[in-house]
């Protein structure tokens, strides 16, 4: 068994000698102005609620939902969220915070059903700013100016040496900022969790990183369901970084970044360079390489496998999954939040 950084559990990891697990999901219904439980809802039978989570989304998750006309007649979507879970071995786990974003109705003599989407609060990150914004601060105390005063529960934002450079105008969005700083600062994109805090992490390579999941023991994985797909091909082997920011002035910095050497596609193998270029603010020399190196990893243009596994509610952004002997992050999983529902995950290779 592979060390992993989430402990062992008997009823998500599926030993051998766990036969069967009971399980079930609870719709909470707040309000998301006042705090106010409500109540919980229902969904209509027939179609279970499905959740997605995909990192290269600009708001990574999102929850679909049918309700009955009785529920459908007292939410009210402008203010109101919902935060699902899932009670399996007695526990219960969180599955995030969610609100309305669109509000079709099916309307019938017997009344109104409603047919809904809804997002992460990361819809309430993502919107144009008021005013200019041009901090003179390391990216992470830029990225606090810049969510100061949102109605985020909890926010988390591992440092990062790097400054924050370049102005952005009134009518950006959050997420267009945060995306750059992103890539000056060296960290993942921003996600929100399963308890609906703000987290932004420094980039890190999967090959080399202790995986949070091991799916070479255990029974979570359905064997006819996987599938390998591949754009080696044509994947870029060295990323490229300029900018005329910072220590430039009359020169322009350059920081590169090529992957692995073990890597199918890496410059030893192919024999030749595919360079993926970009140009950026940044202040110092290393700064630029850093950046390099972060869109290097963040490159989805990889191997990636698709899989199906039993319901696992720890899964977040950016998991490391040891699958097959080697490790993969996770770019995006769904699941249908429904008793004996299955969940679908998609991983790219990494390489070390």
């Amino acid at each position: 068994m592979t060390l992993t950084t989430l402990p062992f559990d008997q009823f998500l990891d599926l030993p051998a000698y766990r036969g069967q697990r009971v399980e079930r999901f609870e719709f909470h219904w707040v309000n998301g102005v006042t705090g106010e439980i409500l109540d919980t809802v229902t969904p209509e039978k027939g179609s279970p609620p499905n959740l997605s989570h995909n990192t290269t989304s600009g708001i990574k998750r999102r929850l679909t939902m049918n309700l009955g006309v009785n529920f459908t007649s007292q939410v009210n979507p402008i203010t109101d969220r919902i935060l699902p879970y899932m009670i399996v071995g007695g526990a219960t786990w969180p599955l995030g915070r969610y609100m309305f974003t669109t509000d079709t109705k099916a309307i019938s003599t017997r009344g109104s059903r409603g047919s809904y989407t809804l997002l992460d609060e990361g819809f309430i990150v993502d919107q144009q700013i008021q005013s200019a914004f041009a901090p003179n601060d390391a990216v992470t105390g830029a990225v606090l100016l810049l969510l100061a005063g949102l109605p985020l529960p909890g926010i988390s934002i591992e440092p990062s040496p790097y400054p924050a450079a370049g102005a952005f105008n009134i009518g950006q969005t959050r997420g267009q900022i945060l995306d750059a700083y992103a890539t000056q600062g060296d960290y993942f994109p921003y996600w929100l969790d399963n308890t609906g805090n703000f987290h932004m992490i420094r980039t890190r390579d999967p090959g080399v990183q202790i995986p949070d999941f091991d799916y070479d023991v255990g029974k979570q994985v359905t064997r006819d369901s996987i599938s390998l797909t591949s754009d080696i091909l044509t994947a870029f082997n060295k990323f490229i970084v300029i900018s005329n920011a910072g220590e430039a002035q009359a020169a322009a910095l350059i920081g590169t970044y090529e992957v692995p050497a073990s890597a199918p596609h890496s410059v030893a193998n192919r024999g030749f360079v595919l360079p993926n270029t970009f140009s950026i603010q940044a202040a110092s020399q290393g700064q630029a390489s850093a950046a390099a190196r972060n869109l290097g990893i963040r490159s989805t243009v990889y191997e990636r496998i698709s899989l199906e596994t039993a319901l696992d509610p720890r899964h977040d952004s950016y998991n490391v999954i040891r699958f097959q002997g080697v490790n993969w992050l996770e770019l995006s999983w769904t699941m249908d939040l429904i008793a004996g529902g299955k969940m679908q995950h998609t991983m790219r290779k990494a390489y070390t």
